[in-house]
């Protein structure tokens, strides 16, 4: 049985999730892969006319374009902020998966 999940253009029938499919949703899931389609940037702007989440995605393209780098150094001055190790990060998750 599949369970009916309300989306953007209409309800979208997701199939229950096995083992199989749990392991590596890629490889091993129980529905055929999604096909992705390119779509111009003239063409998703007209589409956010009529759609509000295709304008919104217009809006963020650029970031499909061309590279951009995020500097925090700012912030850091600012507000006295550091940023925490990877390694401290995913030791607390892990400590806190296990208690």
């Amino acid at each position: 049985s599949t369970r009916a999940v309300p989306s953007c253009v209409g309800t979208v029938n997701i199939p229950p999730r096995t083992a199989s499919s749990s392991h590596d949703p890629r490889t091993h899931a129980p529905w055929p892969p999604v096909k992705l389609i390119p779509m111009p940037r003239a063409a998703m702007r007209t589409a956010g006319l009529f759609a509000p989440a295709a304008r919104e995605m217009a809006e963020m393209d650029y970031q499909w374009y061309s590279p951009f780098l995020m500097d925090a150094s700012k912030t850091a001055d600012t507000f006295g902020l550091t940023a925490t190790d990877l390694d401290i990060i995913i030791n607390n998750q892990v400590s806190a998966a296990t208690a």
